[in-house]
């Protein structure tokens, strides 16, 4: 019983110093709406013609990344005539 309540603590423990958490999470959003910034701003004589949106995949959406994971991210380039809905 005691053996299971340390094993218990120590995986809680490590899901907590390597797993997700609200200010990585913040500090994640944030990066993405600034990455969809700076390509809405690059493309802007093509933004014209397109709605841009950045769409992460992968372990954030899921919330199994780690500290240390890679961001993967989608760009979509959608004709203003259609919807992102339509895609």
């Amino acid at each position: 019983m005691e053996h299971q309540i340390l094993e218990d603590l120590f995986v809680d423990y490590i899901i907590e110093k390597v797993g997700p958490n609200l200010d990585k999470e913040k500090v994640i959003k944030n990066l993405i709406s600034t990455f969809e910034s700076l390509i809405v701003d690059a493309l802007s004589e093509e933004n014209s013609k397109y709605s841009i949106k950045v769409i992460p995949f992968g372990s954030f959406p899921s919330k199994l990344y780690l500290y240390n994971s890679d961001l993967d991210l989608s760009v979509l380039f959608v004709p203003k005539n259609n919807s992102l809905t339509d895609c």
